[in-house]
């Protein structure tokens, strides 16, 4: 809690009234009656102040409570993805169809197994299947190309 200055002057007051009926400046009833209405002064300012913190604590756990329970702000977030490897099987499945040379499945299977060795034609066919059914469909990374089925060509959409 907060000092006041007004319950100090009282304080003093109270002091200085003690100093006088020791000094005989006042009589006993004198004293006792300032003395009474200085101490009743004192405990009023001291309630004023008490319920002013109390209510100014009250709204500060009410805005505290208003705080965790306030919903969070949307905040528009784009998902960034992990970028996949140029040397990874689909990206150069991806550069296989963007070819015009290829004409069709079997081409893309030869174009990228003759690029990475080392992988079986059954699963790269395969792959390329899957990756042109989500083209078409529009999936995941594959819905920023388009398929063209005539030239057997992938590109990109504009």
């Amino acid at each position: 809690m907060e000092k006041d200055s007004i319950v100090n002057d009282l304080q003093w007051k109270k002091q200085y009234l003690m100093r006088r009926r020791e000094s005989k400046e006042i009589d006993e009833d004198t004293y006792q009656k300032e003395f009474h209405e200085l101490q009743e002064q004192i405990n009023d300012r001291t309630r004023q102040l008490l319920e002013a913190y109390r209510e100014k604590e009250k709204a500060n756990a009410e805005k505290q409570k208003m705080e965790e329970h306030k919903m969070p702000e949307e905040v528009e977030t784009k998902k960034i993805g992990r970028k996949p490897s140029a040397n990874s099987t689909a990206s150069i499945i991806a550069k296989a169809l963007s070819q015009k040379g290829v004409k069709n499945l079997d081409d893309a299977v030869e174009k990228v197994c003759s690029e990475k060795e080392g992988l079986d034609k059954a699963k790269v066919k395969t792959q390329i299947k899957t990756i042109i059914r989500e083209v078409k469909a529009g999936k995941g990374r594959w819905a920023a190309y388009d398929w063209n089925e005539e030239n057997y060509l992938l590109t990109e959409k504009q």
